[in-house]
């Protein structure tokens, strides 16, 4: 896990192995603007539309909408850790997206990415093609909440795939990049580090990090991406199975916006 391409930030080293002993399920889809509502009573979303993920979403949101999916359904999801996010990003492979090392046209939903939506809005679930592990949108779209604290490096990181926390309140996790991202923010190594009581995404040219090059203020869709770990692997109805794994994968530094994404039983 890491830059395994080169190029990346210094949040993406160093390159680590990580092994995951347990097949886990992960959603095909992001969590739609739908399914937000039927389990909050609410949508928070700027773009909407049904079929849209849902966004405008805190890390803390998200993790109330488990709570509640939890007693409403008597099972226990939960948001996937940062390793099995990049895992079920990469879908087996080690180059800068999961299609190979030049994000193309028309594989994703990105600031240059060759899509309809392209720096417009988010697309609805599903519009692009999945990845081999039959996943769609874990790239681009609307950034995914991850369940890990954020740091500036990969020193110490766990090599079991559980999430790095210890804090009640730190920086957590975002993956997968947005609609209104260049194409090196959804590289499957890109991670970035934000608030987790942080509800909006408007950045003007003060703001640090990624956003010095915008003349005016952005507006990115917050996504948090609920994934969980299913006993015995066995994926239900629009889950998906993914393997267990002992790879070298790249995870790199990514941007911060959350989406929502389908969930799976731990």
């Amino acid at each position: 896990m890491g830059d395994l391409s080169g190029g990346g930030g210094g949040d993406e080293k160093p390159v680590h192995r990580v092994t995951i002993p347990r097949p886990f399920a992960v959603g095909k889809y992001e969590v739609t603007q739908a399914e937000w509502r039927a389990v909050m009573g609410s949508n928070p979303s700027w773009f909407k539309g049904d079929r849209n993920p849902v966004e405008e979403v805190r890390w803390n949101d998200a993790q109330d909408f488990v709570r509640r999916l939890n007693t409403k359904t008597g099972k226990q999801y939960r948001l996937l850790t940062e390793a099995e996010w990049e895992y079920a990003a990469r879908a087996g492979t080690t180059t800068q997206y999961s299609w190979g090392d030049s994000v193309g046209s028309g594989n994703a939903n990105c600031n240059g990415c060759g899509s309809r939506w392209d720096n417009d809005q988010p697309a609805p679930v599903g519009s692009f093609n999945s990845n081999r592990f039959g996943l769609h949108d874990m790239l681009g779209n609307v950034w995914e909440w991850v369940e890990d604290c954020y740091n500036d490096n990969y020193n110490g990181a766990p090599a079991d795939g559980s999430a790095q926390t210890g804090l009640n309140f730190c920086n957590r996790v975002t993956r997968g990049g947005s609609w209104n991202n260049y194409p090196g923010f959804i590289r499957a190594a890109d991670r970035y580090g934000t608030s987790q009581s942080t509800e909006t995404a408007f950045w003007d040219s003060a703001s640090p990090g990624r956003f010095s090059e915008a003349k005016a203020l952005l507006l990115e869709s917050l996504f948090l991406y609920l994934l969980g770990v299913s006993r015995g692997g066995k994926a239900a109805s629009g889950r998906v199975a993914v393997p267990p794994f002992d790879v070298e994968t790249s995870a790199a530094g990514r941007r911060y916006q959350p989406r929502a994404r389908g969930w799976a039983e731990r």
